[in-house]
């Protein structure tokens, strides 16, 4: 018995190719409306979350200044926000996390990203916060989540860089 030739395995990569293309060609509606539906979520958590804080008077925003309970949380400045919001994922995730997922998180909770929007942005406010630490390159999190002890952070040594000759 004479087993298949180039020819027969030629065609079933066609037939699975196609199978392929016929299922990313279903897929893309469903990426696209899943992708819209994500954006709407964060648009409507950022609406509630406005008329929140419209809805507090200013006697509730000085208490919530003085650090009393409100309906609307008012935070001093831009990273203690930052570092709130992702010290809430870390510990509702229970886990230490990649900051693309963080990133991806404050997207789909309808947090504001700072700056330009990008995983980077978040980043540089991460760097300082007294929950968070970084217990490898790009990921994050809460301290008693991935060592009690713990109030260094620990740089990776980037390997995959060569060195430069001198010369």
């Amino acid at each position: 018995m004479k087993g298949p030739t180039a020819t027969d395995i030629a065609e079933w990569i066609a037939d699975v190719e196609g199978d392929l293309a016929q299922i990313d060609a279903a897929l893309v509606p469903l990426v696209e409306r899943q992708a819209a539906l994500v954006e709407r979520l964060g648009l409507l958590r950022r609406l509630l979350n406005s008329m929140a804080a419209a809805a507090a008077t200013p006697a509730t925003q000085e208490s919530a200044a003085n650090g009393s309970s409100s309906p609307a949380r008012i935070y001093s400045s831009v990273r203690e926000r930052v570092q709130v919001h992702a010290a809430e994922i870390l510990i509702d995730l229970g886990r230490p996390m990649h900051i693309n997922e963080i990133h991806a998180e404050f997207i789909k909770r309808g947090f504001e990203v700072p700056g330009a929007g990008k995983p980077n942005n978040i980043t540089v406010h991460l760097s300082d916060a007294t929950e968070i630490l970084s217990p490898s390159r790009g990921y994050y999190a809460v301290k008693d989540i991935a060592q009690p002890d713990s109030t260094v952070r620990f740089p990776v040594a980037d390997e995959s860089r060569g060195r430069r000759a001198h010369g």
